[in-house]
């Protein structure tokens, strides 16, 4: 069990992932949503790991990085790792 949580314990895979399934199948939750059902890790965990992957390139948003979106890079992640 993690006694401390860290962004390291939220991997690239799951955060792509959720903000995928949040704009493909899942429209009434947000991208912030469904990785918080996930892990149940605290919110500021959680808005560093999709920081860090926005800062990678993998995930993009507008307004608010709740609602992020997986961009082509995070797609061809997802496809690269599921091999």
């Amino acid at each position: 069990m993690i006694k401390t949580f860290q962004t390291k314990h939220i991997s690239t895979k799951l955060v792509i992932e959720s903000c995928k399934e949040a704009h493909n199948i899942n429209y009434e939750k947000m991208s912030f949503q469904i990785i918080k059902e996930k892990t149940g890790f605290p919110d500021k965990v959680i808005y560093s790991a999709m920081e860090r992957e926005e800062g990678r390139g993998y995930i993009d948003y507008g307004c608010s990085i709740r609602g992020a979106w997986p961009t082509e890079k995070g797609l061809q992640y997802l496809n690269e790792v599921s091999k």
